[in-house]
């Protein structure tokens, strides 16, 4: 398996890459408030909404979590144990797989998103590196594209959130259709889920 490794020495065994939208910011606080930081993982987030909103959305979660969480500038580079909530109204990419780091740009929307599940998605599958592709709460299909081309590269685990606990079973129903996820789960079950596929 490769092993990731940043400027700091930190070494990650997986990049996790989050979609949501409506209803997000209690889905991730939920999961977010019970992951632990040892875990050999980074996180980097797509929540569909505005900019102005998301730095303050991650300044409220960093205080709920073990994590450290931010809304990341443009070359961020990954390190464990971190969440990168992409700023609203931007695009965010992952890129260089040697040294994962986050491109944030004004790039047009995506069929109708900036920023867009799709376009990270697809950034970390152009990688191909070891992921965890998790889809939550929101309306729409944004992160159907995404996730496919994750499963192309034999790579990625899909978890998606169940549509008892969403509040809206759209993102996911569009994954769940397609028959593209590895796991359909509660959001209150998915960090011990995660901690499992990682240990």
């Amino acid at each position: 398996m490769i092993k990731l490794i940043d400027k700091s020495g930190d070494k990650f065994k997986y990049i996790v890459v989050i979609g949501v939208s409506t209803g997000g910011p209690q889905a991730l606080r939920e999961l977010f408030s019970t992951l632990p930081k040892d875990l050999p993982l980074t996180y980097v987030v797509a929540q569909h909404m505005p900019e102005g909103y998301t730095a303050s959305m991650a300044q409220r979660l960093d205080g709920i979590s073990a994590l450290t969480i931010k809304e990341p500038l443009d070359g961020a580079i990954l390190r464990q144990g971190e969440v990168y909530i992409s700023p609203g109204g931007h695009q965010c990419q992952i890129t260089n797989p040697i040294l994962p780091t986050l491109k944030i740009t004004t790039q047009a929307y995506y069929k109708g998103y900036r920023p867009s599940v799709n376009l990270l998605f697809s950034s970390l599958a152009k990688l191909n590196l070891n992921s965890i592709g998790i889809v939550l709460t929101g309306m729409g299909r944004d992160g159907l594209d995404g996730v496919r081309d994750l499963k192309q590269t034999n790579k990625s685990t899909i978890i998606i959130q169940d549509i008892n606990s969403s509040v809206v079973f759209g993102m996911p129903k569009a994954i769940y259709e397609a028959k593209l996820y590895d796991y359909v789960i509660g959001i209150k079950e998915m960090s011990n889920l995660i901690k499992k596929l990682v240990r």
